[in-house]
C-alpha cells in the first residue's frame, strides 16, 4: 500500500517513504503510571496506525476516537497497533480514553499526549488555533507506518471526517490485502 491520497484542502506535510521527527509523548497508564515514550520507539519493528485530531472531547473528535475505537479489533487483523496522539496533556488523554473505551466497549487503542504540540510542530501536523483561545493543535490526520516509515497519509480540514475515519482506513486496509 505504497501510495498517498490528496487531502481535501491539498496542504500535506507528510509523504509517502519519509520517516517522522522523533518527539516525545505521554501517557497515563491504568495504574496511574505517568509514563513517556520517544516516537521512534512507539512506531519501531510494527506496523502502526495513527490518528489525530485537535481536540479530545470536542464532538467530532469523540465521534472519530470512538469509530476507531469500535472498529480496533478489525483494524488490528491488518496492523500492529492503534495510536490516537492529540496536543493535550497526559491527564487529559487519560480522561478521553476512559470515556472512548466506555462508550466503545473495547479498549485496544493507545492513546498518547503531544503535551506541548513539539512532535506535532516538527511534522508540520499541527493548526493554529490561536483565534479560537486553543492555541496549536494537531490537524485530522491519519497515517500508517511500517518502522516509522510512512506508507499511507491522509488528512481532512479539521471540521471534517472523510478520508481519515477509521471506516475508510479499514475498507483501504482490506483493498490492500487483496491486492
Amino acid at each position: 500500500m505504497k501510495q498517498s491520497i490528496k487531502s481535501s484542502h491539498d496542504t500535506l506535510s507528510i509523504k509517502t517513504g519519509q520517516i517522522l521527527n522523533p518527539g516525545t509523548l505521554f501517557r497515563i497508564f491504568e495504574n496511574g503510571a505517568h509514563n513517556y515514550a520517544d516516537t521512534t520507539d512507539l512506531f519501531a519493528d510494527k506496523i502502526s496506525l495513527v490518528f489525530m485530531g485537535p481536540a479530545p472531547f470536542s464532538r467530532l473528535d469523540t465521534q472519530q476516537a470512538t469509530e476507531y475505537e469500535q472498529l480496533s479489533t478489525e483494524l488490528l487483523k491488518y496492523v500492529d497497533v492503534v495510536y490516537g496522539i492529540y496536543c493535550q496533556d497526559a491527564f487529559v488523554m487519560r480522561e478521553f480514553e476512559m470515556r472512548i473505551q466506555e462508550k466503545a466497549g473495547s479498549k485496544n487503542i493507545q492513546f498518547w499526549a503531544d503535551g506541548d504540540g513539539t512532535f506535532c510542530q516538527k511534522n508540520k501536523l499541527f493548526h493554529d488555533f490561536t483565534n479560537t483561545g486553543l492555541g496549536y493543535r494537531s490537524g485530522r490526520w491519519c497515517f500508517l507506518l511500517d518502522k516509522g516509515e510512512v506508507l499511507y497519509v491522509a488528512c481532512d480540514d479539521f471540521k471534517e471526517i472523510d478520508i481519515t475515519g477509521a471506516s475508510t482506513i479499514l475498507e483501504l486496509l482490506k483493498e490492500s490485502s487483496e491486492t
